[in-house]
Parts: structure tokens; C-alpha cells; sequence
């Protein structure tokens, strides 16, 4: 007989003993058991041979699921890390770590997985500061404790070639790799890559599509050593391996490493502490860094290997701004696209050369609105304009996924005419095609990637020049190379610049130089066009000197001033309810609560959440900055949830996105 103590999925952070006949149980298993009158699955986290001593009588487990744990030794430890920085109850924590419904196998999934092949030979010939950041990581990480390296590489620098060979180095050495992706679903390129030199049934390809027998093999294969390869999206980061070499970060600055939902954890951050659980070696892969990152590479944190150089020695784009306020002056109908964009689209396409047209948004319009009274037709569970989509033609809120047709009668003033406002990704392809109905139009965004390699068909497509013109959202500036694209036409720079974010310049300016990175790629510079309202704007004047280095620097000032990271740490609080006038005073209890504990936490607000209600509930929210050496804030957030069960508190520990 044993007893055990396990971890629930529930919002509470202690532990509930029991007792097992399984005198080989182990930690990380997952078992059922009896929690109040219900049965839940939880996680085996501390084994006894003796009777704790605990006050309440001690109820045996139902049922053992898993023999064989499915969480290692070192991946138990990283939900203990998780709980704490993230104020996570850790049954939670074990949860995300794992595929939802994920049951033992019955039936083995037919498959085959073969080890990596390390004597396929790249005909690619190295450059000097490939060969040296090559040579600079295979060092660190012959280290016992590695430090993460940082591979800052200009777009079309060589960075995957780089890594390749230190993968092959170390699957040598018996170790394997784990390379994160911000998005399976157009990472295709890479995938081809990574197989084509280490042999096609070598690399396991992780997503939420695959099965979960799928899952649960190649996590059976890779704990056991029978796998050296996989490519994944950040729930990746939880695989069990037996012996983990390195992981890769490609594209490090995405935000889609952040979780946007419980609990929120960073990839980025959860990999860094796996690595250093393990003594694997992490390397951080962009051609565009978070300032984060930068910053710790600086300070020494990191290990900096700069690829100053593209592999071709072609030149970056040109870059222009076009003044839209000046264009809107000049011209009676001005659209959507400047004269400059329409010159420069109409050269290329007369020359076989291909463009791509870049607006974060998807949809027809961003917003329907009365002709009579002005007033934009809102979602009734957020209370945010509707967008347009002229596919179904239906509004829709992009929010809460809510479809509805447009009314005959404005339910305001009951007026029977409307006008559309703003622009997206679908009203871009309609002009595009009235202007050159003989082109071959696709266009990327969400609303056509939403089928399984559907990105990757238009990916292909394209690039066998099956389109002359591809119009696209930010699925466009992730990593696709294209080598006969001469014109990238970025049409509204602008937008999410004047939010209340604080990083509103970093993300915009990180935006426009990785699509900018999209075309140029041949022997023929390209060129880019940046449409804009705000041309004076730092973020934006500071595309025009190519030099990543002259917007941190000057970034790094701004946030210095004002006290944001990575000068100081900071905590996203929201209370949600049905309520306004309960969230109001939940969010009020917070705040003093949090004042009482610690008066060196810098409290902002309260204040409405940018979407005040969403999908039908009201939303408060603080803003906590403190020094990155206050260690209590943690302890007081987990005691004012814990003591306060019937608030609906969200914790966002080094948000991404502000509420």
C-alpha cells in the first residue's frame, strides 16, 4: 500500500492525499479519484510508504490511468516553477501540460519514425558569421549549464542553417531537439527543411490536428529515445524526452508564445527553465527580437551571435512612406491604395515580378454603420462594432465568433441605409480585382487558413507563381520565403499604433520589418511602400534606416522613462462579471487588498478593460509594476485568490497584450 498525494484541475493550490494498492504507482501518473461527489483526473505528484498525517479520513484512488508516467521527473519539477511565477494552481498547470482526453492506446497508430540521418550532406557552403555562430553555440552548449544563445540574424541570413548543424552535432551525441514554432499550420518550409536533411520519417510534426493516439506515440517515442526531431507550436514545450539537447525558439518575438488563456504561461520563458532543468541548450532564432531579449543579451544574460548578412549578399528592400493625410489631400477619390502602391504594383506585375499587399485585418470592412444616425452596429455581448464579411455576407464580431445579417431597419433610429467603414483583407482583393481583373489574386488571413494545409497550398501556390498578387494579415510576415516577390505594399502601418499598449511601437515596428523581409529575396531589390497617417512616428521613421539597433535603443529609452519592462515587471489583473457594479467594487477590493500587503507595488488604475464587455461580461482590470527582486507580490496574489473564491480573477503574469 502507498500513499499519494495529487494535484486537481481545480482553482485551488493545495494538494489532496489518498491511498493506493499500487505499490508501483510512480510520480506524474495520472489517476481517478473521488473529489467531493464527483470523480476527477489528477496527477500523482509526491509517493509515500508511510500514512501522512493528515485530519481527514484518507478515501482510496478509483483507478490508475497511466503505468507508465507521461510526466517526467524534470517536466514535474517545471509545473512547480510554472505555479509559482505564474500564480497557477499546480493541478492546473499539469493539466496544460498534457493533450486534452488523452487516453492510453488500444491500438497502436500505423506510423513509422526512423532515427535522424546526420551524414546527409548540405551542399550549402557557410559564411563567415554562419561558421562563427556555428562554431560559438556548439561551444556553449558543450557547456554543463549553457547559457541561451541568441541567434540575431537580418531576414534571409542563414539562421535555419545555422541551428541544422547544431542539431546534427548533438543528435551525434545521442541528445535530441525540440524546435517551436509560432504556428504549425505555416511552418510547411520549415518542416520540408528539417526533413530533407535528416530524412523524411525523422521529424515529428506536433499541432492540435494530429490524433491523439499520434500524440500519444510520438510522446511514448521521444521518452524513450526513438525520436530525435520534433517541430511544434509552444504546447510543445511540455513533450517528455529522455534526453533533451536543445530547443529552438524560431521567430522568438511572436507574441502567440503567450498563452492568451489559463494558465498564462510563456513558451518562451518555460523553455528557458526546461533547458536549464535539463542542461539543454536554448537558442533563440529572429531576424527581429523582442526588445526583452535585447536587452538581456546586453546585459549578458544571453549569448549573442549576430548574422549581419544575407546568404545571397542582396541588398535589403527599399523602403518608402507615403503620407496618407497628404494623399487625401491631393485627391478627390483617394481609395484605399496610394498612387505610389498602384505605380509600383502596375511595374511589377508588367515585369512577371509578383507583390504582396499587407493589412492586419480580415474581413470586408471593420465596422457597418446608419447612414442617418451615424451610429456603428455593435456585437450585443461585447459591445464592439461588428465587422463586415462580404463572403457570407453577414457581420460578424471577430471577438466572440457571434454571425448576424444586417438588419433592414437601423435598430437606433430605424433607418434603411448603411455605409461600411475601414478596410480589410476581403474589400483590399475586391479593388485589387477592378483594378486588374486579368491578375491572379489569393489572399491569406484566417478566414481562408482555417482548413488543414490550407495556409501551406497557398504558400506553394504562390511561389510556383500561381498568383501574381497575394494579399494577406500577419500569417504573411511568418518566415515564408518567396524569391520572386519585388513589391510588398503595407497599406494600414498605423493600426493598434495609438492603442493604449505600451509595446504598440515595438509590435508595429516588428510587424512591418518581418513582411518587409518578404521581398527582395532574388537577384532584383525589391521595394516596400508603407502607407501611413503618422509618418513622424518614431517606430515608423525608424524602418527607414534598416537598423534594428536605432529603434531598441530608442525604445529601450522610452520604456525607461516610463517604467515598463524590462526596466521593471509586470502583472495584468481583470475581474469579469455579468455585473458592472460587482466588478466595479471586486476590482476595488483588489486594489486595497494589494496596498495593504506591499506599498512599493506600483498599482495603475482600476480601470475598463480596451473591450469593456465581452462576450457578455463586464471587465475591470490593474496594472502592476514592481521591481524584478519583490518576490512577495506573488505570494499576496495566490492568498487574495485563494480567500476570495467567489471573484472571477485573471492573472496575467508579463502580459503580452493588455487587457
Amino acid at each position: 500500500m502507498k500513499y499519494i498525494s495529487v494535484a486537481l484541475p481545480i482553482p485551488i493550490f493545495k494538494e489532496f492525499y489518498y491511498i493506493c494498492n499500487d505499490n508501483d504507482i510512480q510520480k506524474g501518473s495520472r489517476v481517478i479519484v473521488t473529489f467531493g461527489k464527483s470523480s476527477r483526473t489528477g496527477f500523482v505528484v509526491k509517493v509515500f510508504d508511510k500514512e501522512p498525517d493528515i485530519k481527514y479520513p484518507l478515501k482510496e484512488i478509483k483507478t490508475v490511468v497511466d503505468r507508465e508516467p507521461l510526466l517526467t521527473s524534470d517536466l514535474l519539477r517545471l509545473s512547480d516553477k510554472i505555479s509559482r511565477y505564474y500564480v497557477v494552481p499546480p493541478g492546473m498547470v499539469l493539466t496544460a501540460m498534457l493533450p486534452s482526453k488523452l487516453k492510453p492506446l488500444k491500438r497502436k497508430p500505423k506510423f513509422e519514425i526512423l532515427p535522424a540521418d546526420t551524414n546527409i550532406k548540405s551542399h550549402y557552403k557557410l559564411n563567415r558569421y554562419q561558421a562563427e555562430a556555428v562554431n560559438s553555440i556548439k561551444k556553449e552548449l558543450a557547456k554543463k549549464e549553457p547559457s541561451p544563445c541568441l541567434l540575431h540574424g537580418v531576414i534571409y541570413s542563414g539562421k535555419t542553417e545555422v541551428y541544422m548543424r547544431v542539431m546534427a552535432e548533438l543528435i551525434k551525441e545521442g541528445k535530441q531537439a525540440l524546435v517551436l514554432v509560432p504556428e504549425i499550420a505555416i511552418t510547411a518550409q520549415l518542416v520540408d527543411r528539417l526533413k530533407e536533411r535528416f530524412g523524411d520519417k525523422s521529424v515529428g510534426v506536433w499541432h492540435s490536428k494530429i490524433s491523439r493516439g499520434k500524440k500519444m506515440k510520438y510522446m511514448e517515442f521521444l521518452g524513450k529515445g526513438k525520436m530525435d526531431i520534433l517541430i511544434g507550436p509552444r504546447s510543445a514545450v511540455f513533450v517528455p524526452f529522455k534526453n533533451l539537447g536543445t530547443i529552438i525558439i524560431e521567430e522568438e518575438q511572436d507574441s502567440v508564445y503567450k498563452q492568451d488563456n489559463a494558465p498564462y504561461y510563456d513558451a518562451r520563458w518555460v523553455a528557458e527553465k526546461r533547458c536549464k532543468i535539463t542542461g539543454a541548450g536554448l537558442i533563440l532564432s529572429s531576424a527581429t527580437p523582442r526588445l526583452e531579449t535585447i536587452y538581456r543579451a546586453k546585459k549578458g544574460d544571453f549569448k549573442y551571435m549576430p548574422l549581419p548578412q544575407r546568404v545571397d549578399k542582396s541588398e535589403f528592400p527599399k523602403i518608402e512612406l507615403v503620407d496618407m493625410k497628404r494623399e487625401h489631400s491631393e485627391r478627390e477619390k483617394s481609395g484605399i491604395l496610394s498612387r505610389r502602391i498602384i505605380e509600383k504594383l502596375e511595374e511589377n506585375l508588367t515585369v512577371d515580378r509578383q507583390v504582396i499587399l499587407f493589412i492586419n485585418r480580415r474581413g470586408y470592412t471593420s465596422s457597418v454603420i446608419c447612414s442617418d444616425c451615424g451610429i456603428a452596429l455593435e456585437c450585443p455581448v461585447c459591445n464592439i462594432p461588428y465587422a463586415y464579411n462580404a463572403g457570407s455576407s453577414q457581420m460578424e464580431c471577430h471577438w466572440c465568433g457571434r454571425k448576424k445579417n444586417i438588419p433592414k431597419r437601423c435598430p437606433r433610429c430605424s433607418g434603411e441605409t448603411y455605409r461600411f467603414r475601414g478596410a480589410g483583407t476581403q474589400k483590399v482583393e475586391d479593388v485589387i480585382r477592378k483594378f486588374y481583373p486579368k491578375a491572379k489574386i489569393g489572399r491569406m488571413d484566417t478566414d481562408t487558413t482555417s482548413k488543414i494545409k490550407s495556409a501551406e497550398k497557398i504558400f506553394k501556390d504562390f511561389k510556383k507563381g500561381r498568383y501574381d498578387i497575394l494579399i494577406g494579415t500577419s500569417l504573411l510576415t511568418k518566415g515564408w520565403d518567396f524569391s520572386n516577390v519585388g513589391l510588398v505594399g503595407i497599406i494600414n502601418s498605423d493600426l493598434g499604433l495609438m492603442s493604449p499598449d505600451f509595446r504598440a511601437a515595438e509590435k508595429i515596428y516588428l510587424t512591418l520589418m518581418q513582411v518587409a523581409g518578404r521581398c527582395g529575396r532574388g537577384k532584383k531589390r525589391g521595394e516596400v511602400v508603407v502607407q501611413t497617417y503618422n509618418p513622424n512616428h518614431y517606430a515608423l521613421k525608424l524602418i527607414l534606416s534598416k537598423n534594428p539597433n536605432n529603434f531598441y535603443n530608442k525604445e529601450l529609452s522610452v520604456r525607461k522613462a516610463a517604467g515598463f519592462p524590462p526596466f521593471q515587471k509586470i502583472i495584468s489583473i481583470t475581474v469579469a462579471g455579468k455585473n458592472a457594479s460587482r466588478v466595479r467594487r471586486d476590482i476595488n477590493f483588489c486594489k486595497k487588498y494589494i496596498f495593504q500587503k506591499d506599498k512599493n507595488i506600483d498599482i495603475l488604475g482600476p480601470a475598463k478593460a480596451a473591450i469593456y464587455k465581452l462576450r457578455g461580461k463586464y471587465r475591470k482590470c490593474l496594472l502592476l509594476k514592481y521591481s524584478n527582486y519583490n518576490s512577495r507580490i506573488k505570494d499576496i496574489l495566490k492568498d487574495m485568490t485563494a480567500k476570495n473564491k467567489k471573484i472571477n480573477i485573471t492573472i496575467d503574469v508579463d502580459p503580452q497584450n493588455m487587457p
